[in-house]
């Protein structure tokens, strides 16, 4: 490749666009060209820098290894520009860089680099601007893993020490649920207990009345009332005076009358309000060992969630995964506030997805940062709609997260990944969490894009699948 080609090639890097041709030229006719094969190495840790590196053609990858295990920091493009900066005060390589294709490299010799300094302005300017955004870009990654490797820390004990009591609990739960069950089909066969009218209509309404879970029961201050009032009607006209608290036994636990009536025809007035009572005190104890079987699978979920976010007990390379459980386990950690914020969720997941090679904690970072913000944006309007849609896009894999918030202003739009940046109150937002996203995504090779108007947002990821 001649001269000339080359220049006009680093005149198309996003870093040179506003350096003079002569400057271009002169760093062409200083630099050493080089032709890397897959899998050569450009630099490793603790090898002197020998300059600056313009990624002419193909692709690099950086990484380094932690505990053992190879963790990708990112990839070099064409078009982008790596090893010593102006004004750098490193002079040794801290992560190894090797070639993931046959790649071609300029390498502008590190002595040179003072003569540059005094001669060249322009040229001089965009390389520490370079720099600069390296700098930007490795204390986000350091900020970040420091922050996670804190929550990792704290994880692993409160993770133990409560999926312990909850396991338990899940176990006695399970067979308390048994033991009433039992204890409603073995009452009948006890030797007092002699076939009559009565007692079949009994047994009857232990073995085919369910109470309804709390979570099922959604009514009004004033719908319950009617309905209480509506049994306690029901109670008077079978001789049962004063049975409020019958009445809001039954309410309580989302049952009418009408299963009842056979039970009511079969006593007297003065025993069947004994045999509600005892009734509802049954089906009390049945709702309640469920709830409590319901409320610790919740703590494991939640457990598990914190485990899987955090990725504890996992190594830090890429790892095949499937790209909807951790959006669901995003999901998991929010909903407590996404439901308080009365916000609807509507999902629409493409199953048929394979699993993606990536750096899952990382990922799962993505998902929250996204699904948060969209939350904090809809807190506003006091409700709203999230949306999560995963489609293929040929060979690429496309998450889109959408509210019906307010909307980002135009005049800031362009500013949202900046660092530091943030649109939320002093003490609720550090404006890392896009930046982040941002980062990581680059990390997978993928794309991060924003569109906004008032009424609706959407954040959409695309990373390859075979990555």
């Amino acid at each position: 490749m001649t001269n000339s080609q080359h220049i006009r090639e680093l005149s198309e890097f996003p870093a040179l666009s506003g350096v003079p041709y002569e400057q271009l030229s002169w760093l062409v006719s200083n630099s050493l060209h080089r032709e890397l094969k897959h899998g050569e190495i450009l630099s490793s840790p603790e090898s002197p820098l020998t300059g600056t590196h313009f990624i002419m053609t193909g692709s690099c990858q950086v990484y380094n290894f932690q505990q053992g295990a190879e963790r990708e920091l990112g990839t070099l493009k064409s078009g982008e520009i790596t090893g010593y900066l102006p004004f750098s005060r490193g002079y040794t390589t801290s992560v190894h860089i090797s070639a993931m294709e046959p790649t071609a490299v300029l390498t502008l010799p590190i002595q040179l680099i003072k003569g540059m300094i005094s001669e060249y302005y322009e040229l001089t300017q965009a390389l520490v601007h370079v720099m600069c955004n390296r700098i930007r870009y490795m204390t986000s990654v350091q900020l970040q893993n420091e922050k996670m490797m804190a929550l990792g820390k704290l994880s692993a004990g409160i993770t133990h020490e409560i999926n312990n009591p909850a396991s338990a609990n899940i176990s006695d739960a399970s067979n308390l649920i048994g033991y009433l069950k039992n204890l409603s089909s073995s009452f009948q066969n006890l030797p007092f207990c002699a076939r009559t009218k009565q007692s079949t209509a009994f047994y009857k309404i232990l073995g085919s009345v369910q109470p309804e879970p709390d979570a099922d029961i959604i009514v009004s201050f004033r719908e319950r009332v009617a309905l209480e009032e509506h049994f306690n009607q029901w109670l008077i006209s079978n001789g049962i005076e004063n049975g409020d608290e019958i009445a809001e036994s039954y309410v309580e636990l989302g049952l009418t009358h009408e299963p009842l009536i056979e039970i009511a025809d079969a006593y007297q007035k003065n025993d069947l309000a004994v045999v509600l009572t005892w009734i509802a005190a049954h089906l009390q104890a049945q709702r309640t060992a469920r709830n409590i079987l319901s409320s610790s699978k919740r703590i494991e979920q939640l457990v598990h969630s914190v485990k899987t976010y955090t990725h504890m007990d996992r190594g830090a390379a890429k790892q095949l995964t499937n790209i909807h459980s951790g959006i669901k386990n995003a999901l998991i950690m929010l909903e407590h506030k996404r439901k308080h914020l009365n916000i609807n969720l509507v999902e629409d997941y493409d199953t048929s997805l394979p699993e993606v090679h990536a750096l899952v904690g990382e990922l799962n970072q993505v998902w929250t940062n996204l699904i948060d913000n969209a939350l904090d944006a809809m807190a506003k309007n006091g409700s709203g709609t999230l949306t999560i849609r995963t489609v293929k896009d040929q060979k690429y894999i496309k998450i889109i997260v959408k509210d019906n918030g307010p909307g980002i202003p135009e005049e800031i739009q362009s500013l949202i990944f900046d660092p530091f940046f943030t649109t939320k109150e002093i003490g609720k937002g550090t404006g890392i969490g896009l930046e982040v996203v941002k980062t990581i995504i680059a990390q997978h090779s993928g794309t991060v894009k924003m569109t906004s108007h008032p009424g609706e947002t959407s954040f959409i990821i695309c990373f390859p699948i075979y990555n």
